[in-house]
Formats: structure tokens, C-alpha cells, sequence
């Protein structure tokens, strides 16, 4: 079992990488020129699908989704329907046509083909340059990969989001997914090409990490009003966790 599982895992590993690199390929092809529409469709859909198959293991191997089968459903939906109105918008206007996005493409083709940067190197600029102009580097001038990937990105905010309601002991999951899947932002917004994704994504990010440090240290050991810390001569130490009456915590406790 275990060597099937070696093999098949060495399979998969070979597929991305000859994915990669007929993608790799294709964008020095076409790095001049505009990729053929049947192209970019046959390349958005199969990272689409690629990126569906990730969050799909991601959500259903998680032990932060244990007995969450509704909120695994509803995570992996809003992705799928961000995903296939990025792919529909493609050829099809069914979002509004914001000035950013071509201002973004312009940036992104322009270091994807020379390699520099002809405004700013900072904010929105950095980021057309930067982030796109990589991305349309490796994949070719396409902005449906763009879009694609934003969609994923913020299918793992709203699982950031779900990390930080858990930090404040609020469980129900599906609602905090269900909410960030339809607000009328994450459709305009996130499958298009725009930074609002990557930025709220790391925004969240770092808010999470500031909860979960603040909360080491109110649960750290310390000598104030609210806590009494016992410790007595011997050898085995453990946490007590019965106070005694009138006190919030229970005792450190020492045993002979």
C-alpha cells in the first residue's frame, strides 16, 4: 500500500511539473504576442481544476473541519462559482469593466516581457509589475490565471476567517463561510484582475496571528489579581484544573 501510494504520489508530482513546463513553453511563445482565446480557455480550465482538487483535499483532510461537512460544501462552492464567472467573464462581460484591470495587465505584460519596471516600484504598481508580471511570466500573458488564482486566494481567507472565529469561540463555520461566499464584493471584486484578494488575504492573515499571540499571553502564567499560582516542594508538577472556590484558575501543583 504503501509503495502505491509512493508511485502515485511520484505521478502527480511528474504531472505538475510537465504541466509546468508546457505552460513554461507556451508563455515564451506567445510572450510577444496574444495568446489564441482556445489557448487561454484550455489553460484557465485546467488550472481551475487543478486548484479545485487542492482546496478539495485541503478542506476534507483538515481536522479544522472535522463533522464541518456543510462548511467543506460551501467553501468549495464559492470557489467554483467565483472560478467559472472568472472563466465566463473571460468572453462573456457579466462583471463592470473597472479601469484597474487593464491598468494591472498593462503592467504585468510589460515586465513579463522585459523584465522591468516602467512606474512606480511600490503599492499597486508593485504589484502589477511584480506579482502579475511573474505570474504572466511562467503562464503566459493570461489574465483568466490571474483571476483563477485570486478565487483561490480568497476561498483560504474566508478559511482564515474561520481560524479567527474559532480563536473567539464562535463554531458555527458554515455561517462564517456562507457569508464571506455571497457578499456582493467577492463577486465583483475577487475574480477579476485586481490585488484585493492577495491584500485581504494577508490582512487576515496577520489579524489572525495577532489574536493568537495575544491569547498566549492572557493565557500565560502570571502573578496579578485574577490568577494564583501554587507551587510547593517536589518533584512532579501538573495544572490543576479545579479552582478553588473564589478563584478564576486553577492551581500549579506540586507532587511529592
Amino acid at each position: 500500500m504503501q509503495l502505491q501510494g509512493s508511485d502515485s504520489l511520484q505521478n502527480k508530482i511528474l504531472l505538475f511539473i510537465g504541466t509546468f513546463f508546457i505552460f513554461n513553453v507556451v508563455a515564451s511563445i506567445f510572450r510577444y504576442n496574444k495568446m489564441p482565446e482556445w489557448l487561454t480557455l484550455l489553460q484557465g480550465v485546467f488550472i481551475f481544476i487543478c486548484f479545485f482538487f487542492l482546496l478539495f483535499r485541503f478542506v476534507f483532510n483538515s481536522k479544522l473541519f472535522q463533522d464541518q461537512f456543510l462548511t467543506r460544501i460551501i467553501i468549495l462552492g464559492g470557489y467554483f462559482c467565483r472560478g467559472l464567472i472568472a472563466i465566463i467573464n473571460e468572453y462573456i462581460p457579466l462583471l463592470p469593466n473597472l479601469s484597474d484591470v487593464s491598468y494591472y495587465h498593462n503592467l504585468g505584460i510589460e515586465y513579463s516581457r522585459e523584465l522591468s519596471i516602467h512606474v512606480g516600484g511600490f503599492g499597486a504598481s508593485a504589484f502589477g509589475s511584480y506579482f502579475i508580471g511573474a505570474i504572466y511570466l511562467l503562464f503566459g500573458p493570461s489574465p483568466l490565471v490571474m483571476n483563477i488564482l485570486n478565487s483561490l486566494v480568497y476561498s483560504f481567507t474566508i478559511i482564515v476567517l474561520i481560524k479567527i472565529c474559532r480563536e473567539l469561540d464562535f463554531n458555527n463555520f458554515w455561517v462564517v463561510a456562507l457569508l464571506g461566499s455571497i457578499l456582493p464584493s467577492s463577486i465583483l471584486y475577487i475574480p477579476v484582475l485586481l490585488r484585493e484578494s492577495i491584500f485581504l488575504f494577508f490582512s487576515m492573515y496577520y489579524f489572525y496571528q495577532m489574536i493568537i499571540l495575544f491569547g498566549k499571553e492572557k493565557k500565560g502564567f502570571s502573578i496579578d489579581d485574577s490568577r494564583r499560582v501554587s507551587i510547593q516542594s517536589g518533584q512532579t508538577l501538573y495544572w490543576d484544573a479545579s479552582p478553588d472556590p473564589g478563584e478564576h484558575v486553577g492551581n500549579l501543583v506540586c507532587e511529592i
